[in-house]
């Protein structure tokens, strides 16, 4: 089955937080999560066949996000979402691969800290990112990559404390991620 042509469709999640351990590698936040079209879906799902860990080891199969990783959904909503980690951590706190109409507004990951990168979008057609904040310590607060991706606008924030707002890989198409700029407030 292909799982392209089954997206979830018209999820929202409002005022959520989400404290995770912590402790992703940089491996852990490059890793391909693979598909399983006939499995249902399961927290443990990403362990390899009959594998049991030894007392003290890393449990493999981490998903590449800290706090949340969506893939082939449509219509997803994120308002006053707040990501943390006990620990530094290397993934960055939303990872959103193969999804359509993204809107978030009000992301927070700036109790985390460790990840060069606060979200990542892969192959995303359709999104709005507005009123986010990256850990201090971020480099990026959107990277954008896949050459699927398109109409993208980040709303650039001066709460964001990452040394850039967006960063586009080499196969994005030109034009399809924008950058916009609030108004400052004035009393």
């Amino acid at each position: 089955r292909d799982l392209h042509s089954f997206p979830t469709r018209r999820s929202s999640d409002l005022n959520v937080r989400i404290v995770s351990t912590g402790g992703g590698t940089p491996e852990q936040a490059r890793r391909e999560v693979p598909e399983y079209p006939d499995a249902y879906p399961d927290f443990n799902m990403f362990l390899p066949q009959g594998y049991h860990r030894a007392p003290g080891e890393e449990k493999p199969g981490h998903l590449p996000a800290h706090g949340l990783y969506v893939r082939h959904a449509a219509g997803l909503t994120l308002r006053n979402v707040d990501f943390g980690t006990a620990k530094a951590d290397a993934r960055p706190a939303l990872v959103v691969e193969d999804a359509s109409e993204v809107r978030i507004a009000g992301l927070n990951a700036a109790k985390s800290s460790g990840a060069p990168i606060a979200i990542r979008l892969h192959d995303v057609a359709g999104a709005s990112i507005e009123g986010s904040r990256a850990p201090k310590d971020a480099k990026i607060l959107v990277q954008v990559d896949g050459a699927k991706s398109r109409e993208i606008q980040v709303t650039e924030d001066i709460l964001n404390h990452a040394e850039k707002t967006i960063e586009t890989g080499k196969d994005v198409p030109p034009g399809a991620v924008r950058l916009a700029h609030t108004e400052a407030f004035t009393r």
